[in-house]
């Protein structure tokens, strides 16, 4: 199936004392996409940086149990693949065999051979989930009337 890129969101919601709460995360992610957002501040020079320093720590943590169910997720994926093609080859090579003067038969069974190795060649190939995380937005979310 060629190359396939999966991508995954993973809010973040990290308290003043560093603190993550990933259900709070989810919620406020949910609220984001379904109000206008009123910006009252923004954090710049060396407190922007240690906040995304901070936020940056968090995913490293937090991300790392994501990352385990996206590599579960692509071995379960290759796995299939490979299964369905080993039975697609099989089916093939019983079709050929079947049919065709015997020396018609080597010659389609010898191209199937190179399709089929080919095939494994570009399996073996295909490189592991490299993960990427792309900060999307950090946000400062204070009370009413707090700044």
């Amino acid at each position: 199936s060629g190359s396939s890129q999966q991508q995954r969101l993973m809010p973040l919601f990290q308290n003043e004392a560093g603190r993550v709460f990933l259900p709070t995360a989810q919620r406020i992610w949910e609220q984001l996409l379904s109000a206008p957002i009123v910006v009252t501040d923004s954090l710049t020079g060396e407190t922007a940086v240690k906040a995304a320093q901070s936020a940056w720590e968090a995913v490293e943590q937090s991300g790392q149990m994501l990352y385990e169910e996206m590599v579960r997720a692509q071995k379960r994926q290759r796995q299939q693949e490979q299964e369905k093609m080993a039975y697609a080859f099989a089916a093939r090579r019983r079709a050929i065999n079947r049919i065709g003067l015997p020396a018609v038969r080597q010659y389609r069974l010898r191209q199937l051979a190179q399709e089929e190795a080919e095939w494994q060649a570009k399996i073996a190939q295909q490189t592991g989930i490299i993960p990427e995380v792309t900060p999307i937005l950090l946000l400062h979310v204070t009370g009413r009337g707090e700044m």
